[in-house]
């Protein structure tokens, strides 16, 4: 188990390192003065995964899991503070967070106050969290049809493909190493896309079709 302090340590500052790509955004947006062309909804599906993930820390009393979600929400959190300051439109924002908020509170009421005991707690949050997880590791595969359709990857953001697939990798082996299948199961999936997402780009290098302009797709990469 003397492997386990080190492989925790690792994917804690690898996982805070990808959080902190959102840093990057709000400067930009700051320059600009705006948030023409940057989506709000990578910063909203972050702060509520990571309550998700932060209250199942809790519960499972893992130390690791706490601490990067704290991290991660608090970013989150900052990082939607930048952008409502700087939106245009508030209504967006507004209407935004009150589809989160029924996603969120509803699913924390009921782990709080319905569910009987802390393993069926356990149970029902590690499958909202799994869900979540899996989706936030396969969103760049939305830009797939247009990678094979114009064969280039100008569409993908290798860093992040990379980044996904090694710190999805990092947080399978720390799952099988507390054996917990709630954070493995979506882990080795999230791997397995990014794994895959990395393969395009060898298969259709960047250069291989001219660029095309993708700055009012929403993406934030």
């Amino acid at each position: 188990m003397e492997f386990l302090p080190l492989l925790s340590a690792i994917a804690t500052v690898a996982t805070i390192l990808l959080f902190l790509t959102g840093s990057q955004i709000c400067k930009q947006i700051i320059s600009q003065g705006n948030t023409k062309n940057v989506a709000m909804f990578p910063f909203l599906s972050m702060f509520v995964s990571a309550t998700f993930w932060l209250k199942y820390g809790v519960l499972k009393d893992d130390g690791v899991v706490m601490l990067v979600n704290a991290t991660g929400m608090s970013l989150g959190a900052i990082y939607l503070i930048i952008y409502y300051y700087y939106a245009a439109n508030k209504e967006y924002v507004y209407r935004l967070w009150a589809y989160a908020s029924l996603v969120l509170f509803p699913i924390l009421g009921y782990i709080k106050f319905v569910v009987p005991d802390n393993a069926t707690a356990l149970n029902h949050l590690g499958l909202v969290c799994s869900v979540g997880c899996i989706l936030m590791y396969g969103s760049p595969l939305v830009s797939v049809s247009q990678v094979v359709r114009n064969r280039s990857t100008e569409y993908l953001s290798f860093p992040l493909c990379l980044a996904n697939f090694l710190v999805s990798g990092l947080w399978f082996i720390y799952g099988r190493m507390v054996a917990d299948t709630v954070i493995q199961i979506p882990n080795f999936i999230g791997s397995m896309l990014g794994l895959l997402q990395v393969l395009l780009f060898a298969i259709y290098p960047s250069g291989a079709a001219r660029k095309y302009d993708m700055s009012g797709s929403g993406s934030i990469i």
